[in-house]
């Protein structure tokens, strides 16, 4: 027979399994590796211009900074919220 706990076992679908998860999912993984193959693409870049490694660790450091800065500050924001 049907108890009403193996009812509710199929009702229940792991969040793996939700089509909005799988998009959130692919999102950040296209978002990631689009950011990554920016900075990566921003290194040849400066290699390609003349730049040596010192000019790579400055680019790098260029995009990095302000995402650190931004993403403390929104933490805290966020704590006050």
């Amino acid at each position: 027979m049907n108890s009403p706990s193996d009812a509710s076992r199929r009702l229940v679908r792991p969040a793996w399994a939700g089509r909005n998860y799988t998009l959130l999912t692919a999102a950040a993984i296209v978002t990631n590796l689009g950011s990554q193959g920016a900075l990566v693409a921003s290194a040849f870049a400066v290699l390609e211009t003349g730049g040596d490694a010192g000019d790579v660790g400055l680019v790098a450091a260029a995009r990095t900074v302000p995402l650190v800065l931004f993403l403390l500050v929104g933490g805290a924001l966020a704590d006050r919220l």
